[in-house]
This record gives structure tokens, sequence and C-alpha cells, in this order.
């Protein structure tokens, strides 16, 4: 298909930088949703084709009674990917770069909450270990 290396192309320079914020949205959080949030998350990034969408969708989360999302949480990761996000020129690249932080967030979770010698995992817990102690 002509052109297909160009889509995303300004996605991927962000890449590293999604990575690295979906690390740190974990670091001193004393809750973050169970793993299945994130997988819901990125079934709405899938489906989303602005990124105002997917913003509305984790406030919506987080207003909700029993919140699956803590507040916090939600404001700690949108203002992260926003961050990145806001010199990309276009709603399919800014939807592009969620899709990624998303997943990267879900990889995320699972490790701060795998299971660890003796014990739950750390979320279980209600918590991450630092990502020094792996």
């Amino acid at each position: 298909m002509p052109g297909a290396d160009v889509i995303g192309s300004h996605v991927n320079a962000t890449r590293k930088a999604l990575v690295l914020a979906a690390e740190r949205a974990f670091h001193d959080v004393e809750k973050f949703p169970e793993r299945t949030q994130f997988a819901h998350l990125c079934a709405a990034c899938a489906g989303a084709i602005c990124e105002e969408e997917i913003v509305n969708y984790l406030h919506y989360q987080a207003g909700r009674k029993n919140a699956p999302w803590p507040r916090e949480f939600v404001e700690r990761i949108v203002v992260a990917c926003k961050m990145i996000t806001k010199d990309l020129a276009s709603d399919s690249d800014r939807v592009l770069a969620w899709r990624y932080f998303a997943t990267y967030l879900r990889r995320e979770n699972a490790w701060q909450s795998r299971p660890r010698a003796g014990g739950r995992g750390a979320g279980a817990q209600g918590g991450p270990r630092p990502r020094g102690q792996r």
C-alpha cells in the first residue's frame, strides 16, 4: 500500500517515552486498577477515533460508584500521555499513541502484579514494588 510506511511514523518516535511513562505511572502508587481494567482500556483505545474519547472513557471509569480506576491514577496517566502526544498533529496519531500506551500500561501492570516468592503479587496487596526489586 503506497504511503503505509508513513502511517504512524511520528508515533514511532514517541514509543520509548510511552514505555517509560507507563513504567513511571506505577511508581509510588498505593492503588491501581486490576488487570482486566487494562484490557478494557486497550479495547476502548482500539475503537476510539480521537484522544478525547479515550480520556472521557477513563474519567467515566474513575467517576463511577466503586470506581475500578482510582482518580489519582487516571489523572497521572492522562497527564503523562498528553505530554507525549501534544506534538502529534493528527487524531489518528494521538489515538495510535494511546493504543501503544495502553498496551505498555497493561504490561507494566502484569509486572507489578506478578506473584512473588512466598506470597501474592504486589498489586493484590495494594501497591507495587519498586522496579529495582525484580
